[in-house]
């Protein structure tokens, strides 16, 4: 199977060792052509200059460019493809790349629209999950989509709620890392390191991890994700709220709002057992290193 990645970014260049890996033709294409020369170059990948030129006669088309950028890559396309073409987005808001989907799907294109929940670290699928954001069929796309990866969980969602989801899963986190983060600039963060509880370690992890991705897909994760706004309202109000408990030193109300909380996650916490996968994850992660 020929396949054209365009994009060649981290999870471009994961797509690319995927495809590889199943010994599949794979070409890619990117509007920096250095890294897509030197992405082609590393993982034995053709390189195209355009991505007219790498969708020509692919069987499967994967596109994982900035989130700003897919509906655009889309229609580009969309011109060029035969029909039968599988074409896959990944972007990781949906609402606003669903009508260039649903106007390809119209030229006899297979239509996909999938959201890994992994990043490129991943070095399996196994266990690995993959949201399918019906297009035109929902079990005819997620059917595919499990052809295409069949290690991975696949777990359809309409696309207003997925998008409702990740300003929760996805783009709050975001923005408590980065306001973690810039609380900590300007400190010592070596000797903080050194002393450092398991709370504090996995916290620093997530908020450097996130500092290594472009700030572009940073701001298109808040900005573009309209569901995002309300519940950053509610997070101030209750940061505000608790701020003023602890300015006051009002120990039984601080408690009362740990308790009111606490008992709202109790089944999550006695199923999952929290503290004990912080450590899992915490010595998993040190041990790649």
């Amino acid at each position: 199977m020929k396949v054209a990645i365009i994009g060649a970014g981290r999870m471009g260049q994961w797509f690319v060792r995927y495809f590889k890996s199943k010994d599949d033709t794979v070409v890619i294409s990117d509007i920096d052509e250095v890294k897509a020369r030197a992405v082609a170059k590393k993982e034995g990948a053709v390189f195209t200059k355009s991505n007219i030129e790498a969708v020509k006669d692919a069987e499967l088309v994967m596109i994982s460019v900035s989130i700003k950028s897919t509906p655009e890559v889309i229609a580009e396309i969309g011109q060029d493809l035969v029909e039968g073409t599988i074409v896959a987005e990944i972007s990781s808001i949906k609402t606003h790349v669903m009508k260039a989907l649903i106007d390809l799907a119209q030229k006899k294109v297979v239509a996909l629209s999938i959201h890994p929940l992994f990043g490129s670290g991943a070095r399996t699928l196994k266990g690995r999950k993959i949201a399918v954001i019906p297009v035109k069929d929902s079990k005819i796309e997620a059917e595919l989509v499990q052809r295409l990866f069949p290690e991975a969980i696949i777990d359809l969602i309409g696309v207003e709620e997925h998008d409702k989801i990740m300003a929760l899963t996805l783009s709050l986190p975001h923005f408590l890392n980065v306001i973690f983060a810039s609380t900590l600039s300007g400190e010592d963060i070596a000797n903080l390191k050194r002393f450092a509880g398991p709370s504090f370690t996995l916290q620093l992890i997530l908020a450097e991890s996130m500092l290594t991705e472009s700030p572009d897909i940073y701001a298109s994760i808040q900005i573009m994700n309209k569901h995002i706004c309300p519940y950053l309202v509610k997070l101030i109000h209750e940061a505000k709220a608790l701020k003023e408990t602890i300015y006051k030193s009002e120990q039984e109300e601080l408690i009362s709002f740990f308790e009111r909380i606490r008992e709202s996650f109790l089944k999550d916490i006695e199923s999952f057992q929290p503290y004990k996968r912080l450590y899992e994850i915490i010595e998993s992660r040190l041990e790649e290193f």
